[in-house]
């Protein structure tokens, strides 16, 4: 099948040419084998050398529980810092004194939060403040504008 090829491809299939020739290795013959007495005096007599100090490796289990004592310690410093912090009679910005007075809106369209319908319903409503959620890091926080807003206002 390979007679009704052009030149071009059946050149591929020509045989490779031989391989050289070449003689075969000499082999020489290990030096005899002999045992540490003749290389003893290079080494320092028993006795003299004091042995180095054992250098202790902590373990892997070892290194788990001193990273989660050590994260143990930060969130503790953390918690104990925060506590100090919060007022719970305190006000906080963004948050409603009077619970009545609040409408939480969901699965709100992300395309209408900055449409002129929602902004004239939201002024004829007498609404005094929007806030919208921003996920973040698993949590939602109303002050993120970097994220993309979730869809609920």
């Amino acid at each position: 099948m390979t007679a009704y090829l052009p030149p071009n491809l059946l050149a591929l299939f020509a045989p490779r040419p031989p391989l050289e020739y070449l003689p075969p290795l000499v082999k020489k013959k290990p030096p005899p084998l002999s045992g540490v007495g003749e290389v003893l005096s290079h080494f320092e007599p028993p006795g003299t050398v004091v042995p180095p100090e054992n250098n202790y490796y902590e373990t892997k289990e070892e290194r788990k529980q001193r990273i989660a004592a050590a994260k143990r310690a930060l969130a503790e410093k953390v918690i104990e810092a925060e506590l100090a912090k919060w007022d719970p009679q305190g006000k906080r910005e963004g948050h409603t004194e009077d619970p009545y007075k609040t409408l939480f809106v969901s699965r709100m369209v992300h395309a209408r939060v900055n449409d002129p319908c929602l902004l004239a319903c939201l002024l004829a409503w007498l609404v005094g403040s929007l806030v919208l959620t921003w996920p973040c890091c698993g949590r939602t926080h109303t002050h993120r504008v970097t994220a993309r807003p979730r869809r609920a206002c």
